[in-house]
């Protein structure tokens, strides 16, 4: 897999600093969800309101990494944000080419801007608004990024990719069972008995997970109150749309463990894969690479 490399001008770091913002322990969001859902939401929520600067979630320290101008700390709009957030200054201040902190906080935000037209899949960009609904190969984007000195260095291969929904035939579920299922009230449910023990990659990041059961409704134990909810909940935290139009709904959920005592967790169809998306044919890379980089030059100028 052919890489290339891009540089970027000479960029004023010494200008720029490094803050991390802490969530209040008195966060009413926080208390009614998980760690994990409101740092990610707060972070981007911050990244989309102040368009001048990088983020990064740091789950582990319940807080948010922050790479801009110096200046940019006393902007009303900042301060406004991140008491509405209720983000904290922690006091603890970084220089702006912080090389891990930085290079963690652009991937981020580029991350985040670049969606939907670039959408994160396991380490990949993946193309397109409704790339989970896609048929056809689909354009993938590997990028690394090196902080040198004053200079971003990008590091971008591609390759195509296959990423076929999950099948009933990759289940051993019968035509006749599966005909079952579909005919009956949205109260039917298949469960491991009817397929398996069987393991699942799961979106955004590919996760391995055990298939627990499958359901044509949201289960009433499930964080969402309904597909809308669901919806949502997934565009605010990775900007997947998941759908072609609003008026669509899963034909099934997937519902997943990803440890042997952990938590069931409710998919949408479209977001639950039999295995890691398929390198197809070899195409030249350079197409794809250059509309990447155009969607780059777009979201971050």
């Amino acid at each position: 897999m052919d890489k290339y490399v891009f540089i970027s001008n000479p960029l004023p770091m010494g200008d720029w600093c490094t803050r991390r913002f802490k969530i209040d322990q008195l966060d009413s969001e926080q208390s009614s969800g998980t760690q994990f859902s409101s740092v990610i939401l707060k972070t981007r929520e911050l990244m989309f309101h102040i368009p001048d600067i990088l983020v990064s979630p740091c789950i582990e320290t319940n807080s948010v990494m922050v790479v801009g101008r110096k200046d940019v700390y006393l902007n009303p709009n900042f301060i406004s944000r991140c008491s509405k957030l209720n983000l904290v200054d922690s006091g603890s201040v970084y220089p702006g080419n912080s090389g891990n902190i930085l290079s963690s906080c652009l991937k981020y935000t580029l991350t985040g801007r670049l969606s939907p037209l670039w959408n994160s899949v396991g380490k990949w960009f993946f193309s397109g608004k409704h790339f989970l609904h896609s048929k056809d190969p689909i354009n993938g984007i590997l990028l690394d990024i090196n902080i040198a000195g004053n200079v971003v260095e990008m590091i971008i291969s591609s390759e195509t990719f296959k990423m076929n929904l999950l099948q009933p035939s990759e289940l051993n579920l019968s035509k006749k069972k599966v005909e079952e299922f579909m005919s009956g009230d949205e109260n039917e449910v298949l469960y491991t008995e009817h397929f398996g023990n069987k393991r699942v990659k799961v979106l955004p990041n590919l996760s391995s997970a055990s298939l627990v059961s499958i359901t044509k409704k949201l289960p009433e134990n499930t964080q969402f109150k309904d597909w809308s909810e669901m919806r949502r909940y997934w565009k605010n935290m990775y900007g997947y749309r998941l759908t072609e139009d609003d008026s669509s709904e899963p034909m099934v959920y997937y519902n997943v463990r990803f440890r042997s005592t952990g938590s069931i967790l409710t998919y949408p169809e479209w977001t639950v894969r039999s295995d890691n998306p398929s390198p197809v044919r070899r195409v030249d890379p350079k197409p794809a690479i250059l509309l990447f980089l155009q969607s780059v030059a777009y979201k971050l100028k």
